[in-house]
């Protein structure tokens, strides 16, 4: 616990390799939530050089034991091939180990190996229900993925009120992605009433956590004076930072504004 204050910045100053000596005593004591984060250290590169090889040892050991988020983790390496080969059917096998065992972000991505047909038959409302479980023990990204499935009618009849809901959640939680598809809700009419201001107010709590999206629909709202004041400068501002967050399209829309010598030298 000492540890994850340290790790999150809570109740003291943020101190990463603090946080990893912690987490390192945790785990030599066998306690498993200490192994499964100091492998997420490790896997980061936080307080620590990156390794990911030393990250998979961990979550390997904390899921022989029983730890439900090392079997997440240890399912997203094999999914994304960090030190592995990609392997989307152990990906899947101990995603559904990570949440069975208690995990919601275990539930939320095999409710995403469900909807995209990976390590498994495709079967959205298999998803949609491993979602909704997800979203509600506290998983925000499950709460976003459900909401874009009402938003598009994916998973059944199309739902936006809904979809409004649970964006609405997740951005309350300070999940910035949340707070970005909410904006755009907000923006477009979809469950709501249109209102740019409302949208350029979602899409501002986005940006600030470096939401790429967020910062670069912000600025197009600035470009086109559409619920804040036109401000073309602040458009390119807002473009830089998505696009330096690696948000392919704030750098389109930045580099278009430098063609036209608008809110940047031409």
């Amino acid at each position: 616990n000492l540890g994850f204050m340290y790790d999150k910045g809570r109740g003291t100053a943020q101190d990463w390799s603090r946080a990893v000596d912690l987490y390192k005593q945790s785990c030599d004591r066998q306690n498993m939530l200490g192994c499964t984060n100091l492998g997420y250290m490790y896997r980061q590169g936080r307080g620590i050089e990156k390794d990911h090889q030393r990250a998979f040892t961990l979550y390997q050991r904390a899921c022989q034991k029983g730890q439900a988020l090392g079997c997440t983790n240890l399912g997203y390496m094999f999914e994304k091939g960090l030190s592995v080969p990609v392997d989307v059917e152990k990906a899947f096998k101990h995603y559904g180990d990570g949440c069975r065992g208690g995990s919601s972000t275990g539930c939320n991505n095999l409710g995403y190996m469900y909807e995209k047909g990976l390590g498994t038959k495709a079967d959205l409302p298999r998803a949609v229900s491993l979602y909704t479980k997800a979203c509600e023990d506290g998983s925000m990204r499950a709460c976003v993925n459900i909401g874009y499935l009402h938003e598009t009618g994916r998973g059944g009849k199309r739902e936006q009120t809904k979809a409004v809901a649970f964006y609405d959640k997740a951005c309350q939680e300070n999940f910035p992605q949340g707070c970005t598809n909410l904006g755009f809700m907000h923006e477009k009419g979809r469950g709501v009433e249109a209102d740019a201001a409302t949208a350029a107010g979602f899409y501002g709590k986005a940006c600030k956590s470096d939401h790429g999206r967020g910062c670069t629909q912000l600025g197009k709202l600035y470009r086109q004076g559409r619920g804040v004041e036109r401000d073309a400068a602040r458009a390119a501002n807002l473009y830089k930072k998505s696009c330096d967050s690696g948000y392919g399209e704030g750098c389109l829309h930045l580099g278009m504004l430098y063609e036209k010598g608008k809110g940047a030298p031409q």
